[in-house]
C-alpha cells in the first residue's frame, strides 16, 4: 500500500506521472530543506475537520519529521518534501495512495500544527501539537518492509471483506510485532512477526493467532487462515444424544 509514494525527483522539478491528479502534476515543485527548530517528534489531535476528511476529528498520533526531511505518521514514510507553486514556505508531503498532503509552514519558530489536504488541495483540517513525544517510533525503515508490504498488498486484493483498506490502514511499528496494520470497518489487526502472520480482532476473536506463513501466503493468499464463519456464540464442544 505504500509503495510508490514519491517516486521522482530532479535537481530542479519533481515529476512523477504516474498516479497524481492533473492539477498536482501541472503545479511547479521544488525541494525543501526543514529547518532544524521544526525537526522532532511530536503528539498531534485532528482539528479543524471538514465533513469530507478521511481521518476522523479527535484523532490522536505521533508526527516525526526528520534532519533529512522524511516525515513518519501512522505507519506512512514520506520523503522529499516539496514547494510549491509560489507558496515559497510551505513544505509539502504526499500520501498519493490515501489522497493525503501533509503541509508544514516553514517560517514556524516552533512546530504548531501540519494542515492536511487532499492532492488537489481541499482542506481537511490541522493535526495540532499536544506535547512532544517522550518514546517516538523510529522514523524510518525496516528489514524485509518490501516483502511486508507485498503481504499486505496480497490479503488486501483478495480478502477486502476482511482487510478493507482506510486512510489510516497503514504499517504501524511495535505490540511485540515488526509490523502490523488496524483495519477500523472489520476491527481486525493483521500482524507479522519473523516470517510469520498472526490475526486478531472481529472474526478472528480476542488473541492473536497464527494465520500463516508471509511468503506462502504472498505467492498463495489463499494459504491465509480465514475466520471461521460459525458465529463465536456456536462454538464449542457438545454431547450428542
Amino acid at each position: 500500500m505504500l509503495k510508490n509514494l514519491i517516486k521522482c525527483m530532479s535537481a530542479a522539478t519533481f515529476v512523477c506521472s504516474a498516479g497524481f491528479p492533473a492539477s498536482i502534476m501541472a503545479q511547479e515543485s521544488t525541494p525543501v530543506s526543514i529547518p532544524d527548530a521544526l525537526v522532532g517528534s511530536y503528539v498531534v489531535q485532528m482539528v479543524n475537520t471538514t465533513a469530507a476528511s478521511p481521518i476522523p476529528a479527535g484523532t490522536e498520533t505521533t508526527v516525526t519529521i526528520t534532519a533529512s526531511g522524511t516525515l513518519c505518521t501512522q505507519g506512512l514514510v514520506l520523503k522529499n518534501p516539496v514547494l510549491r507553486d509560489e507558496a515559497i514556505n510551505l513544505a509539502y508531503w504526499d500520501a498519493e495512495e490515501s489522497d493525503l498532503s501533509f503541509v508544514l509552514d516553514t517560517d514556524s519558530v516552533i512546530f504548531s500544527e501540519l494542515s492536511v489536504t487532499s492532492l488537489t488541495g481541499s482542506s481537511y483540517g490541522r493535526l495540532a501539537f499536544l506535547e512532544v513525544a517522550t518514546n517516538p517510533a523510529e522514523c524510518g525503515t525496516i528489514a524485509n518492509l518490501d516483502i511486508i508490504n507485498d503481504f499486505f498488498d496480497a490479503v488486501e486484493d483478495s480478502f477486502d471483506n476482511l482487510f478493507p483498506t482506510g486512510a489510516f490502514s497503514f504499517n504501524q511499528f511495535g505490540s511485540g510485532f515488526d509490523v502490523f496494520r488496524f483495519y477500523q470497518e472489520t476491527g481486525v489487526y493483521l500482524a507479522v512477526r519473523d516470517g510469520i502472520a498472526y490475526a486478531r480482532g472481529g472474526a478472528y476473536g480476542d488473541q492473536f493467532i497464527q494465520v500463516g506463513d508471509v511468503d506462502e501466503i504472498t505467492d498463495d493468499s489463499t494459504k491465509l487462515l480465514k475466520p471461521s464463519p460459525i458465529p463465536s456464540f456456536y462454538r464449542g464442544t457438545y454431547r450428542l444424544t
